[in-house]
């Protein structure tokens, strides 16, 4: 369980309080022929009727996903919560293409966390780097969904990777977690958890109630237009 000390892991927003979900569309460097700065971002959640220019920009650590990522920068040597990042371009490292086309963050502890699905190159960084958003995520746009979910939901979401398989690049699930997410910890270990079918539909309900549904495919899954993994949450209205 988590320490009464530390608050629980979740969703931040731009104010740094706790929230059961956002979106990021961060602004490419051209918009109509105007140069931008590449890191202004719109930001939505379900506090605010339509999306919103940020006071904030995406490379700063005061910003609602600066604020989110804190805590595992924080917190990722602790036992006591699970981590995963995931990216098919991961910063640092090469990035063959046997995984799926598929990026992410998971955090959460036997209480709750977060799952951050999003399309930024080489980010987040490796935990012992800090904060920081890469100057390749500068030039398109760039999304980002992040979603707070009870324990409960952790489950479902470890059996979703091993059809998205991931290019984990950096985690850690300690041993009292392990029998809940088999599939997450196969992955963290280097392995290729078995899957029985070529796409997977997963229910889920973030803490607050709100249902998304997740939709994973493997790389044997073809539908005439692309054979790549694919992710995506999909709120369901």
């Amino acid at each position: 369980m988590i320490k009464k000390t530390e608050a629980a892991i979740s969703c931040l927003n731009e104010d740094g309080q706790p929230v059961d979900w956002f979106i990021m569309y961060k602004l490419p460097t051209y918009k109509m022929d105007v140069k931008g700065s590449g890191v202004d971002y719109m930001y939505l959640d379900p506090s605010v009727m339509d999306f919103q220019m940020s006071k904030h920009t995406v490379n700063s650590s005061k910003g609602a996903l600066g604020k989110t990522m804190a805590q595992l920068y924080s917190r990722y040597t602790s036992n006591s919560s699970v981590y995963m990042l995931y990216n098919d371009a991961p910063p640092e490292l090469k990035y063959p293409s046997k995984y799926g086309h598929t990026k992410g963050v998971l955090m959460f502890d036997q209480s709750q966390g977060f799952w951050l699905t999003h399309s930024v190159p080489h980010f987040p960084p490796f935990p012992e780097r800090n904060y920081s958003y890469p100057s390749t995520g500068k030039y398109y746009g760039q999304t980002l969904l992040c979603i707070t979910y009870n324990y409960t939901q952790f489950p479902q979401i470890s059996l979703q990777l091993a059809y998205l398989n991931p290019r984990m690049y950096n985690c850690s699930v300690p041993m009292a977690f392990r029998p809940d997410i088999a599939v997450m910890a196969q992955i963290c270990d280097g392995k290729t958890p078995a899957i029985k079918n070529r796409r997977s539909l997963q229910k889920l309900e973030s803490v607050r109630g709100q249902t998304f549904f997740s939709f994973a495919k493997s790389h044997n899954y073809v539908d005439g237009e692309s054979s790549q993994v694919q992710n995506s949450s999909i709120r369901l209205d």
